[in-house]
């Protein structure tokens, strides 16, 4: 059983609704999360805003591994950034974190990691999984 919380990842301007409080739990294939990661690390997040369509959607349950903060270049990951958390592509470059979004409107974010700006990001972990209801 993986843990739905009340935090919303903002794909788009950023979400200030980070309460980890469990709002429900949800059954997963024992085989399928232990393939994709640590289960009890595990939680799902849903997003607003439209920064990473077509691809995520607005509305979309993401299953995230908090276990997994170390960045892979092109993987997707739940960003927390001073009180806001978000849900980008991650990129690095020599002294910067670049988070970038699906939908070609929203430019890259870049954070010089050795300035000041580096102390209020943090990585959640990485979007292993997403779902969508059918409307």
């Amino acid at each position: 059983m993986i843990p739905k919380v009340k935090a919303r990842l903002s794909a788009g301007g950023g979400s200030l609704e980070t309460g980890d409080e469990v709002v429900g739990l949800y059954a997963f294939r024992t085989e399928f999360v232990k393939r994709k990661g640590n289960s009890r690390e595990m939680v799902l997040m849903d997003v607003s805003g439209d920064s990473m369509e077509p691809e995520i959607k607005s509305g979309d349950t993401l299953l995230i591994d908090q276990s997994q903060r170390k960045i892979i270049a092109g993987c997707i990951y739940a960003v927390g950034m001073d009180e806001e958390v978000v849900v980008k592509v991650l990129e690095k470059a020599p002294g910067k974190l670049i988070l970038r979004s699906y939908n070609t409107l929203f430019p890259a974010i870049e954070i010089d990691m050795r300035g000041d700006l580096s102390d209020g990001v943090r990585i959640i972990g990485r979007v292993i999984w997403w779902c969508r209801e059918a409307r």
